[in-house]
């Protein structure tokens, strides 16, 4: 989400180009955090640094996903698309580990909801510049 504006104001990219790239970035590393966290549960039971690391970031997720419980995969979609810090795809994809869902379908979701935050993003950008005369 912070892409599109730095994109489009701070580097002079194009709002389409900028916007696949975005989504490009928030997703490709989806697969990897999400099979990581297995092996990290391990690895965190023989550090105690890392499990607490470990433990507070699975807990502050599950503060901020109550949604996702109630509502499944909707919920996911919802819960990624709102643009604010802590909502993203890494913490949806931390929240549909925890809760067991399959990659595949989790990927879709977050996809959807990565989709819909950056179209907020855009428009908001393209109001931006009416408004406060700022980036082009």
């Amino acid at each position: 989400r912070l892409a599109l504006p730095l994109g489009v104001c701070g580097l002079g990219l194009g709002l389409g180009e900028t916007l696949l790239l975005s989504l490009l970035g928030n997703l490709l590393p989806i697969p990897v955090l999400y099979f990581a966290l297995r092996p990290l549960e391990r690895a965190s039971r023989r550090l105690p640094a890392l499990d607490r690391a470990l433990q507070w970031i699975y807990a502050h997720t599950k503060r901020k996903s109550a949604v996702l419980e109630r509502y499944g995969p909707v919920g996911l979609v919802t819960f990624v698309a709102i643009p604010l810090p802590g909502t993203g795809a890494w913490t949806g994809a931390i929240a549909a580990y925890l809760l067991g869902m399959p990659l595949g379908p989790a990927m879709a979701y977050l996809a959807a909801g990565v989709l819909g935050a950056g179209l907020m993003v855009s428009g908001i950008l393209l109001l931006l510049p009416r408004l406060f005369a700022v980036c082009s």
